[in-house]
């Protein structure tokens, strides 16, 4: 007997009608979850069961259609890993970049989980199952975020290049990752949640510390002023966050590396001793 014979359309619509019966979500997409589980754990083709479930259960659409996705997206894995991949890599990602546009056009007090869930396409219950709240969610979204440009950072700061050339390469990351994530930007500099943009700063001050070794080294060669190194840092942010912010003002409307040798020009020469 073939896979798709082997699925069980009665015990399908008796699911569908247990889910009927149910007026909370977050309990209708567990019983659906729980069912497909015991499917793949059987090496059953679960697609022919998605679309029983999707014409007896018309209201939870968006949800079944999410994990047929994952079910296509895993295909060739091994039955114990199909199910668990997907439900934590390709539907937290889902999850993570509807979450930032949502929060970034409406802001965070404004969001409704409803909508994340909405625009990721997976049902409220799923939704939950990853982050219990919303503030949660907002702050793994930011430091899961933010994550990447530090280890870019770090990888350009513990290099042997000369300082000046560290520093032009880690202004270029910044302006890279804030151009892709603009969303993100908006989010953390965002008055309406303050208590995102004081931890982003001192985050970073903490996460560039390595490189005030070499602008010691630099000073005492007379490359560069002696200058206390926290307020040079802070001038340094704040320089970089005036010119993505014009950038910003002006509705993204030309590329953001352009404004690369303007900023480089103005922070490291006019710092410098003298030109060389």
């Amino acid at each position: 007997m073939g896979k798709t014979e082997s699925v069980d359309i009665k015990a399908v619509r008796k699911l569908a009608d247990k889910v009927k019966q149910l007026s909370d979500n977050i309990e209708k997409e567990r019983l659906i979850q729980n069912f497909l589980e015991s499917v793949v754990e059987e090496d059953k083709d679960v697609h022919p069961l998605m679309e029983e479930l999707q014409k007896h259960l018309p209201e939870c659409l968006p949800f079944l259609r999410g994990l047929l996705q994952g079910f296509n997206l895993a295909s060739g894995r091994s039955k114990g890993k199909c199910y668990q991949s997907y439900d934590h890599t390709e539907i937290r990602e889902r999850i993570l970049d509807a979450a930032l546009k949502v929060f970034s056009t409406k802001g965070y007090y404004e969001t409704k989980m409803d909508w994340i869930a909405r625009e990721a396409g997976v049902g409220k219950g799923t939704l939950y199952r990853h982050f219990k709240s919303k503030e949660e969610l907002y702050r793994y979204l930011i430091d899961s975020r933010l994550s990447e440009l530090k280890n870019k950072i770090n990888e350009i700061i513990h290099t042997d290049k000369d300082v000046l050339e560290i520093l032009s390469e880690c202004f270029a990351e910044y302006f890279r990752f804030f151009q892709h994530y603009r969303g993100l930007y908006r989010l953390i500099l965002s008055e309406e949640v303050p208590f995102e943009g004081g931890k982003y700063i001192k985050a970073a001050l903490r996460n560039i510390y390595p490189i005030k070794h070499k602008l010691f080294n630099a000073a005492q060669k007379g490359q560069f002023k002696q200058v206390n190194f926290e307020t040079a840092f802070y001038g340094f942010m704040g320089f970089l966050h005036g010119v993505v912010q014009k950038w910003l003002d002006h509705g993204c409307n030309y590329d953001l590396m352009d404004e690369l040798p303007v900023v480089t020009e103005i922070l490291l020469h006019g710092v410098k001793t003298e030109r060389r």
